[in-house]
């Protein structure tokens, strides 16, 4: 894996979480409480981890031959 991936993992994570707590007040206000507004926060950034695992993950095995990988698999 490239050296520079974890750095730019964290600048994505920093930015998505930046502007999502920017908006705040936009989310409080279409919730119906502050249960929801933090439960939507907290999914919301959880998807972004999701996502950029999966992206660190994807480019980490890009060359693997999986034939290789799966045939205890069949």
């Amino acid at each position: 894996m490239n050296a520079l991936m974890p750095y730019i993992f964290f600048l994505y994570m920093f930015i998505a979480t930046w502007i999502m707590l920017m908006n705040y007040n936009n989310i409080r206000k279409f919730s119906s409480s502050d249960r929801i507004c933090y439960g939507f926060i907290s999914i919301a950034i959880a998807t972004y981890v999701f996502v950029g695992v999966a992206t660190l993950y994807h480019m980490e095995h890009l060359n693997d031959d999986y034939k290789e990988l799966i045939k205890d698999v069949y």
